[in-house]
Parts: C-alpha cells; sequence; structure tokens
C-alpha cells in the first residue's frame, strides 16, 4: 500500500518522536508536531532552514559543537553511517541545552537516488526513571520546588549514604561543587526573574550531563552539588570539564537577547577518612579556588585536607 501524504502527515504527528528531513542542501523539507514539542521551534520557522542555522547547534556528549565539522551526524548519515546513531546534545529556541537520542539516515526515492536525509529524534529526560525520581522527590518533601532537583537536605542524605557504602563495601564516589559565576551581577542588571530562570537552566544542564544514578542537588543560592558514582580522579575531572562547557553554552532568553553564564567548578574524590562534611568542605574550596583562579574553570582536589 502507497501512503498519500496527508496519511503520511498523520501519521507522523502522532508520534512521540521528532521528525525531520532534510534535502541534499541540507535545508529542512519536513517537521512534525514532537520536533516543535522538543525544540520549542515551529514547523514555520524551521522549513527551508538548515539545521545548524541556529536551530540545533548539537553538541557530543564531551559538550564541543558538533555543527559544520566532521562530527556531523547528518554528513555520517549521508556516508558511511559510522556516526548515525547517539546521544547527542542540542540547543532549544529559549536556549536551554538537552541530551536527545537520535537516528540520522539517508533518503531515497522510489528508484533508490539519494534525496537527502531524515532523522528521528527523543528527549531523553521523558524516560520513566527520571520522572518517578521526581515524584520520589516531592513526596519527601527533599525536591527544590524553583529548579526540581534535589535540595540541600537530599544532597546530604545521599552523601551520607553514600559515605556509608564506601566504608563498607569500598564504593567510591566523587562530589562536583558548582557555583554560577557573577550570579549576583546577573540579578542586578536583569532581575530576580531572569535570575531564577538562569537556575534553571543550570539545574537542567545538570541533569542532563549526568548519569540517570547519580545525584543532583541545589546545596543553596547559586550553588550545586552532584555526587557522581564509580569514577576515576580522571573521569571525574572530564565530567567536570563537560559539566563546565555545557553551562558556558546554555543561555535563557531576556527581551529576544541571549543571557550566558559560566561556572566554577571543585572536583574531588572520596577519601578513606572522610565524612560528610570533610568532603564538602574540600570540593568546596577546590570550587573556590576556580574562583579565585578566574573563574570558568575547574580544580581539583584529590589529597586530604589538613584540619
Amino acid at each position: 500500500m502507497k501512503l498519500n501524504t496527508d496519511l503520511f502527515h498523520i501519521i507522523m504527528g502522532d508520534l512521540n518522536e521528532g521528525v525531520y528531513c532534510q534535502d541534499l542542501n541540507e535545508r529542512i523539507t519536513y517537521w512534525n508536531k514532537a520536533a516543535e514539542t522538543i525544540t520549542g521551534h515551529k514547523e514555520w520557522e524551521v522549513l527551508g532552514r538548515i539545521c545548524s542555522d541556529d536551530i540545533f547547534r548539537h553538541l557530543d556528549t564531551e559538550g564541543n559543537p558538533m555543527c559544520g565539522t566532521d562530527l556531523c551526524p547528518r554528513k555520517s548519515a549521508m556516508g558511511d553511517c559510522s556516526k548515525c546513531d547517539g546521544d547527542f546534545f542540542i540547543h532549544t529556541k529559549d536556549g536551554q541545552v538537552i541530551s536527545v537520542s537520535s537516528k540520522h539516515r539517508p533518503l531515497n526515492d522510489s528508484q533508490g537516488n539519494l534525496i537527502g536525509s531524515y532523522t528521528v529524534f527523543s528527549d531523553r529526560s521523558l524516560k520513566g526513571e527520571i520522572k518517578a525520581k521526581l515524584e520520589e522527590l516531592e513526596k519527601l518533601t527533599l525536591l527544590d520546588a524553583l529548579t526540581e532537583v534535589g535540595n540541600r537536605r537530599f544532597a546530604e542524605i545521599n552523601l551520607a549514604n553514600s559515605m556509608e557504602k564506601y566504608r563498607r563495601y569500598g564504593h567510591g564516589f566523587g562530589l562536583l561543587f558548582i557555583d554560577i559565576d557573577h550570579f549576583k551581577n546577573v540579578n542586578d542588571e536583569y532581575g530576580h526573574k531572569i535570575g531564577d530562570n538562569i537556575l534553571r537552566m543550570v539545574a537542567l544542564v545538570l541533569k542532563y550531563s549526568m548519569r540517570s544514578f547519580d545525584v543532583v542537588a541545589r546545596w543553596g543560592g547559586e550553588e550545586f552539588v552532584t555526587i557522581v558514582f564509580d569514577v576515576s580522579e580522571a573521569q571525574l575531572s572530564d565530567i567536570a570539564e563537560r559539566t563546565r562547557k555545557l553551562v558556558g553554552h546554555a543561555h535563557v532568553l531576556n527581551q529576544g537577547a541571549p543571557v550566558k553564564v559560566t561556572a566554577s567548578i571543585g572536583a574531588t574524590l572520596v577519601q578513606d577518612d572522610d565524612t560528610v562534611e570533610t568532603i564538602v568542605e574540600r570540593a568546596d574550596k577546590a570550587m573556590y579556588a576556580s574562583k579565585m583562579g578566574g573563574r570558568n574553570r575547574v580544580t581539583g582536589s584529590f589529597t586530604p585536607l589538613n584540619l
């Protein structure tokens, strides 16, 4: 059975996954409803444009730009398809950086001629495990109402539990202490509404940049912590650097203009004689060293403090 155009649009419009097509000149020729929902871009805004034209601005899992490079998944789809499928970060219309799973494929006509490509992508935040986590946090009043990540109490409980598992079973973990640079200036210049949007944006970036079993929490004010399980010193440093890049790439809008921030990060691994207080203090001091070193950087502290 050959589908007519109307039926095709009905089926595509009912999918939860975003779908878009591009011609050989990389211009978008089709954009379904789910693509609108996930990205915030309406069909009429993107048809005839190329995806790198301030629409997706793909980032790889390390936070590096992919558009216009050999890492571009569409280019791979038009060639050997070695990088067609995977998890990427994209920008939404309002400047958020979100994680998506996507598949890129060549598109052929009925005679087998290559006429472009198509992409199917889904928002990874819609997975049930994340939704279940949020519901559980709300029940236990351990959720920060503004950012919808765990609050300080949630972080302290998880740190204590992680410390106990480390003592009993040797399950190590790392801690990142993240502070938004010049946040007071943002509030003073743009107002607290934009400041709140910045906090939500950073929290969202942290949720997307961590694995589902890692812990993200707002420590207070413009400070966040993440507990990262089963990592080496090098791995924790890489995760911290990726997080720093992703925060720097994201933005919120103020009267149509982007407002960006950077983050200073301190990283440390649990030590044999640690308590919750000492590991937090070590990560906090490393973050402060990032501030003193010029901000927008990562500092690691992997030796015990002299207390």
